[in-house]
This record gives structure tokens, C-alpha cells and sequence, in this order.
């Protein structure tokens, strides 16, 4: 890989080639125009305007600001043998920036069609723009007047003739007292001239890729156990690690080959990108630091370098298969999305990355090649598989058979006492504190044989006991090849190796003291077969229902509704509030009525003028009509005022519950109402059919 970057230029405009001098338009724009095709351009895919703006965009309303003389520094450069120039730099460009550009300039030389296709568009108007890191490169020319061509940091981009940039991303990073920094030091340190490489791999997990052969620039080395390096031999271009997956793990005195392999079971292989990383040049030693790779095989890697050495520690010795394989598909994720193990290697999906639980998975699949391994070959698992049907679902609580359960249950109890696996792990007393409680399966004992976490749960008890522990589980496996598919067979082997006395075997017989069941709690038992129950009657009884009564405060029950009460002045009839007649009025139902009244009037008149005719001598009572001898009060009828009042539906009371239009008693706990019944629930895995509950016939293979 080569170290400086010629011509890096952004994209804007497409340049094939270029010929006269391009044209500036009014918007500052540099129009390109076609010509011959010239090594130097070929390669260009753009430049971007001159009203540039700060986030990358351009704005051809607005006119560049350019940078005048007094705020531009100029740094004379001498390290390019016969050449002496400057190049001017905006305040925004560091010191230590400047510095480390004019360390890692390169010129290029020119030829006749450079001179003619080129110059003209590096002699263009190249000022520096106000507010960006940027920096100004003169043209230069030979002694025979060619032009020669800068080169530079792949930090830099040309954004305009002659101008090039610092990228914004690394505008404030600063170089290490070393000289390198994380713009371009690492490129520039991958070329030169070493005897040594030295480094670190760590998987995007944070740890070291253990044991792993690599290879660099063609010499091989291995890391070691904890990721790191170092291979000897010439070296003057680096760029990338080549890893592959295939490796020897020891520790513990016990070495064992550790594979990631691909659908054709050939290791796998991959690559750490050094120009990622931070180089540094210590005398004749490349140090490429810390490199990571953040893939699904490195991930397998160091997770089955964790099975397999936690193995060589506990047991001394290699796993029964003599190494541990892991098949990674590469094109297989929803058909196969589970992990499981074969024979004698686990296999993993692509989107095993994507689940929790790694760790503990890992594990779980590492215990079933050594179960698999150490109870026979491949002919004899074969064999296993078919008639007990290994290759299925799991979730955990379900109830199949015991050599089904066995199977599971041993890598559930591995997984379970292995160092950093969260897994379903069922809670023993003492033997995995914190643990989640095992599934409610009722009885542990009863069920112990026939669910894989209870009887991972029986393994974990066992294991615990004292002078036991888990290497003597696992050699409990491999001395008895071939015989051993359940967890009784396994107790009764396990209770004639271990030492005396036990908790859980005879001393004198050396048998198991608990009696095993026939059949799981709940099946009946038909010989060969163990059958469940799948019809189960509901439990049901009556409730009396009445209809509802019960209204909000204020409100009256009429012809079952609920009314709201009427405003002051007004009188309730039915759906609507009646205005009240005034007094001495009669009430006509929707009108108020007032009959005419005709009184004689006060009289205080003399004899000659009897009726007040000519004097003011008669009064009448207030709201009267003066008519002399008599006061008249004519008649009145009116329309009474209307409201519509609040009406809702009774409701119920005392607690009671409303249902389909009448008031019940609420059922007991544990009953559900449907009308008049209330119905209990049914039991765990039943689907509910009204007055049964059903499950699908399930059948238990009991040898």
C-alpha cells in the first residue's frame, strides 16, 4: 500500500480529462471541459465550488469569503531536494497540522501532456477560503519548465485548484509526540523498511484472539493467548494481518485444535485492516497497536477458545472428538436460525451475533459434541438421533423423552456451572445462587428424567456433592460409551464411581435411592408409551343476574333510565324539564294561563261624579286597568320554557359487575364470567374450547 494519496479529490463535478483553462462562472464555479485522457485526472471524479459550506454543501447564492493576505501564514518548505517554495495556510490549520503536512509532502513529475492538459487548471484561481482548514500549494515547475505535482496525507482533500483541505472529521486531532497522529500517520508508517511486525488482535468483543496463525506480507507467526503477535522477516509495504481460524489452543499442559469452518468445512479466514489502526516505527519494528475485528467468526473463535480451555482445565485432557470444531454457514439464517450441535462440532447461524446469551450457547453446544463424542462414533449418534429425535425445538419445559432430556439436560447443567454463562440456568440450593427458578413442572423428582431443565437441575445436585464435582461427571460419561441415554442410567453409573457416603446413592448397594417413575405426573401408562390427558372439563357454576338499577347521585330511575335533575324553576316530565308556572296562574300542561278579572273599583267619588269621570277619585290593586267604576285584568297565555335532560343507562352497585345487560356477583378467583356462568381457567397448555380444555395428544416413548 502506497503512503501519500495524489490528487485526493472530493466529488462535485465529473472531469474525464482536462484541456484549456475551465471558465469561472458567476457563482464561483468551475466549469470542466473535455480533453485527452492524462494519468493524473483519469482517476478524478470532481471538485467541489468555491462556495463551499462548511457541512460539505454548496450554495451558489452565496459568495465565497476568501482569506486576504494578513490572515494567511506561509511556511517556506526545504525538505524536497533542488525545490523551494511555500505554502500558505488558513488560521484554522494547527501548527502541528502545518507541520506534519510539510513533512509528508511528495512531488510527482511532469511530462509534455501534463503541461498541456493540467497546468492550466492548477494555475487557476486559487485563493484560500475564510473559515476552513486549508492550505495553498504553489505550482512548481523543473528545470526544463515542467510543471511537478504535489502529493499528500490521504487526510487532505483538493477542493479547489491548487487548494487542499483538511478533512473536517480530523480538523482538530492532534499528531503524538511520535509524529504520527490518527491523519495519515498510520498510512504513512506502512510504508518503509522493517524485520519485524508486532501487534495485538482483539475480536470486537474486547478480547484478544487467541492462538490464531496470521500472516503478514507472506511471513506466518501465531498469536498468543491473549491476541498479541510478532513475526520476523522483510517487510516494506503493510496493510492488512491475514487471520485464519484454525489454530492450536494449550494450556494447562493439554493442546487441542480449535476451527471455525465454512460450509465446506475448510477453516475460515479473515483480515485486520492495520490502516485502522495507530503505527508506530520503533528502530527496525513496525508496531501496528491494537488491531480489532469485529466479525462473527472472531467471535466464534475466542468463544470456543472459552469451552475449550475452561475443558484442558477442568479435565486435563482434550475433549473427547480431540479438538472442537464450529461450523459457520454463510447463507443459512432462517431455516437454521438455531444453533445446535452435530456429532462431533456445533454449528452457528450468520445472525448468531444478533442474539443474547452468546456465551452461554457456546457452552451449551461445546457439552453436546463431548456427551455425542464420548457415548460413541458417528454411526452410533446417528443411530441416537433418529430413534430420539435430537433434532427438534426446544424451549426448555417441554416433556419428549428421557433420552431427549438427558441429552439437553447435560449441556443445560455445562452451561449452567460454566464461568460467565447466563443462561436458563434452574436455581439448586447453594449450587447456582441468583439463579431463575426452574419451570412450575410440580414435582422436581417426578419430573427429574423427563425435562431437560429439571433434569439439568438433578445434574447440577449431583455434581455438587461432596468428593464429586464436575470433572468426575464428565468421566463418568467417557468410561461408559454407548450406554448411557437417560439420567437413570447415568445415576446408576454415577452412584458406582463416586466415593461414599452420598447423599443420593446406597452405600451398600451402591444404587440410587430415589425410585424412578414409569411415567411423568399426569400420563398414564400404556407399557412402551407414557399417554397425557388432552380433554380436561371445566369447572363451572351459575350466577343470578338482575337489571340494573343504580343511578349517579341526583339523578332519578324513570321507566329504566337514568334522568339528571332539572335547574331551580323547573319541574321533571320524562326526558325534558318543564318551566314552573308564576303563581296565580293556571298550569295548562305546555302553556300558563291567566283567565280575565274584572273587580269593582275603591270608589271615593261624590255623588255627581259616581264613576270618577271627572275627577281621579276610583284606584284599582296593581297590574289592574282602570276602567272607573271597575278595574279589569285582562287575560294572559304563554308557552312554558323547555330543557332536555341528562339521560344514561342504569348501572350496577354494591360491587356488582354489569355483563350483557344485567348486574352479577363477581366469580370467585380463578373463574372467569361468560354471562350467567362463571368458568375456571384452563390448566397450563391447554387451549381453551369452551366447556373443555384440549392440548394435542401427547405421547411419551418410555425405552
Amino acid at each position: 500500500m502506497g503512503v501519500m494519496a495524489a490528487l485526493s479529490i472530493v466529488s462535485g463535478w465529473q472531469l474525464g480529462c482536462q484541456s484549456p483553462p475551465p471558465a469561472e462562472s458567476g457563482d464561483g464555479t468551475y466549469q470542466p471541459r473535455a480533453s485527452d485522457d492524462h494519468p493524473f485526472v483519469s482517476g478524478i471524479e470532481g471538485v467541489v465550488t468555491s462556495n463551499e459550506e462548511p457541512d460539505g454543501s454548496s450554495n451558489p447564492s452565496q459568495e465565497p469569503v476568501f482569506v486576504d493576505a494578513t490572515g494567511v501564514r506561509s511556511t517556506a518548505v526545504t525538505t524536497l531536494p533542488g525545490l523551494s517554495f511555500e505554502i500558505e495556510a488558513t488560521p484554522e490549520v494547527s501548527d502541528e497540522m502545518l507541520e506534519y503536512l510539510v513533512a509528508n509532502l511528495g512531488v510527482l513529475p511532469g511530462d509534455a501532456s501534463t503541461r498541456k492538459d493540467l497546468l492550466p487548471f492548477l494555475e487557476a484561481d486559487g485563493r484560500l477560503q475564510k473559515g476552513f482548514p486549508e492550505v495553498r500549494l504553489p505550482q512548481i515547475r523543473d528545470g526544463q519548465g515542467m510543471p511537478r505535482f504535489f502529493t499528500w496525507p490521504d487526510a487532505w482533500d483538493i477542493i479547489r485548484p491548487g487548494v487542499i483541505r483538511l478533512r473536517p472529521e480530523l480538523a482538530e486531532a492532534t499528531p503524538s509526540p511520535g509524529g504520527g497522529n490518527e491523519v495519515g500517520s498510520t498510512t504513512a508508517a506502512l510504508t518503509g523498511s522493517w524485520t519485524t511486525v508486532e501487534g495485538r488482535i482483539l475480536c470486537g468483543t474486547g478480547n484478544g484472539l487467541p492462538f490464531a496463525p496470521i500472516e503478514v506480507s507472506g511471513v506466518g507467526g501465531v498469536t498468543d493467548g491473549v491476541g498479541n503477535f510478532s513475526v520476523a522477516g522483510t517487510f516494506t509495504d503493510v496493510d492488512v494481518v491475514q487471520i485464519t481460524y484454525d489454530g492450536t489452543v494449550t494450556n494447562a499442559g493439554v493442546t487441542s485444535p480449535l476451527t471455525v469452518m465454512d460450509d465446506f468445512h475448510q477453516p475460515r479466514g479473515g483480515e485486520a485492516d492495520v490502516t485502522d489502526a495507530t503505527a508506530t516505527t520503533v528502530g527496525d519494528t513496525l508496531q501496528t497497536g491494537t488491531l480489532t475485528v469485529d466479525t462473527l467468526d472472531c467471535e466464534l473463535y475466542e468463544l470456543g477458545f472459552d469451552a475449550l480451555s475452561e475443558y484442558h482445565t477442568l479435565m486435563g485432557a482434550s475433549p473427547p472428538a480431540g479438538n472442537y470444531r464450529m461450523k459457520r454457514w454463510d447463507g443459512v439464517e432462517h431455516v437454521f436460525g438455531t444453533p445446535y450441535a452435530y456429532h462431533d462440532y456445533a454449528v452457528f447461524p450468520i445472525n448468531f451475533r444478533d442474539r443474547t446469551g452468546r456465551r452461554a450457547t457456546m457452552f451449551h453446544e461445546f457439552a453436546h459434541t463431548v456427551r455425542h463424542a464420548a457415548d460413541g462414533d458417528l454411526g452410533h449418534w446417528g443411530w441416537d438421533n433418529f430413534r430420539w429425535t435430537y433434532a427438534r425445538a426446544r424451549g426448555g419445559n417441554e416433556v419428549f423423552n428421557e433420552q431427549y432430556a438427558f441429552n439437553e439436560g447435560w449441556s443445560q447443567y455445562w452451561e449452567c456451572t460454566r464461568t460467565g454463562a447466563a443462561g436458563i440456568c434452574p436455581a439448586i440450593d447453594g449450587a447456582n445462587p441468583g439463579a431463575v427458578p426452574a419451570p412450575p413442572l410440580g414435582d422436581v423428582d417426578a419430573f427429574a428424567d423427563w425435562n431437560e431443565l429439571q433434569l439439568g437441575r438433578r445434574l447440577m445436585t449431583l455434581s455438587s456433592a461432596p468428593g464429586v464435582g464436575h470433572a468426575t461427571m464428565v468421566s463418568i460419561l467417557i468410561a461408559n460409551p454407548g450406554v448411557i441415554h437417560t439420567l437413570w442410567e447415568f445415576e446408576q453409573r454415577y452412584c458406582a464411581t463416586v466415593p461414599m457416603p452420598n447423599p443420593d446413592c446406597d452405600p451398600t448397594t451402591r444404587r440410587p435411592l430415589r425410585t424412578k417413575n414409569s411415567c411423568p405426573p399426569g400420563f398414564d401408562d400404556h407399557g412402551a408409551t407414557c399417554w397425557q390427558q388432552d380433554v380436561v372439563a371445566k369447572d363451572s357454576y351459575p350466577r343470578h343476574g338482575d337489571i340494573p338499577t343504580a343511578c349517579e347521585p341526583g339523578a332519578t330511575n324513570h321507566a329504566g333510565l337514568c334522568h339528571g335533575p332539572c335547574p331551580a324553576g323547573f319541574d321533571a316530565v320524562g326526558f325534558h324539564c318543564w318551566q314552573d308556572c308564576p303563581p296565580g296562574m293556571t298550569d295548562d300542561g305546555a302553556f300558563c294561563r291567566r283567565d280575565v278579572d274584572i273587580r269593582n273599583a275603591t270608589n271615593r267619588c261624590p255623588w255627581w261624579d259616581a264613576c270618577g269621570l271627572f275627577e281621579n277619585c276610583t284606584t284599582c290593586p296593581d297590574g289592574y286597568q282602570n276602567d272607573g267604576c271597575t278595574c279589569r285584568l285582562d287575560a294572559w297565555i304563554f308557552a312554558k320554557e323547555t330543557r332536555d335532560r341528562a339521560v344514561t343507562f342504569p348501572g350496577c352497585d354494591g360491587g356488582r359487575e354489569y355483563d350483557g345487560g344485567l348486574c352479577y356477583d363477581p366469580c370467585r378467583a380463578g373463574f372467569t364470567a361468560l354471562g350467567s356462568v362463571c368458568w375456571a381457567a384452563c390448566p397450563p397448555g391447554f387451549d381453551d374450547h369452551g366447556a373443555t380444555c384440549y392440548r394435542p395428544p401427547n405421547i411419551l416413548t418410555k425405552f
